[in-house]
């Protein structure tokens, strides 16, 4: 006896047209699998670089945003890295309990806690940010000034449109 089978929403394609065809598409050649593998080969070389620093490339992203201002409080920073909130209490813990970073309380809403670099932490943060511009010149040093400027539009323009 054959089995009906009802159809869900997202089975049909949305556009025959686009650059991905059902018939020839691979779980290893697709820009999503390929953007994986990319942050993943990255990530793990300059993970390897902070061993002596006892830092994660996790730790390191927290430290990064923090230097640039772009963040100060855990939440913020979550959001930024992509992490959930419970990870992010965790690695701000073991930091804080490293003497890189500490938090204060804000004077102007004290719900509000501020992420401050100690002295040893913005030591630490000048020496292993070399380690990621050397990483990526590494993998990306034989790529034209132009190639770099459109991977870097394209990259881009794809995350506009989850924004």
């Amino acid at each position: 006896m054959h089995k009906e089978t009802q159809s869900l929403p997202g089975e049909a394609l949305e556009s025959s047209d686009g650059p991905y065809q059902l018939e020839t598409f691979s779980s290893k050649e697709n820009m999503g699998y390929l953007l994986k593998r990319t942050w993943s080969v990255l990530a793990t070389a300059i993970d390897q670089e902070l061993v002596p620093y006892d830092l994660t490339y996790p730790q390191f992203l927290i430290l990064v945003r923090l230097n640039e201002g772009e963040c100060s409080t855990a939440a913020e920073l979550a959001r930024v890295i992509c992490t959930d909130t419970g990870a992010m209490t965790r690695m701000l813990d073991r930091l804080e309990s490293k003497g890189v970073i500490r938090r204060v309380r804000s004077t102007e809403d004290r719900r509000v806690v501020n992420l401050e670099f100690t002295d040893t932490g913005r030591e630490l943060v000048e020496k292993v940010l070399v380690i990621a511009v050397n990483v990526l010149n590494r993998y990306f040093g034989d790529f034209s000034a132009g190639e770099m400027q459109l991977l870097e539009q394209l990259l881009k323009r794809v995350i506009a449109r989850g924004n």
